[in-house]
């Protein structure tokens, strides 16, 4: 629909710095286990289908807890 939010699901990888609220403070040692819900973290050694190229986050998961409105970061 016009006007709503979708998010462009593309290929490719992000390489540089991601632009976040300054109060998550996502510096790049940051252990993600510091800053996101366990329902997003990759055990060791588990793939992710979607190819999401971050350290220890499944993309799947991740963004399917997104489209569910569900929430993404501890606090």
């Amino acid at each position: 629909m016009p006007g709503e939010f979708e998010p462009a699901l593309t290929g490719g990888t992000l390489h540089g710095r991601v632009l976040a609220p300054g109060h998550l403070d996502l510096a790049q040692d940051v252990d993600p286990a510091s800053v996101l819900v366990p329902e997003v973290l990759r055990a060791d050694g588990e793939e992710c289908p979607r190819g999401f190229d971050a350290p220890r986050v499944h993309g799947g998961r991740l963004l399917s807890r997104i489209e569910a409105g569900l929430p993404v970061v501890l606090g």
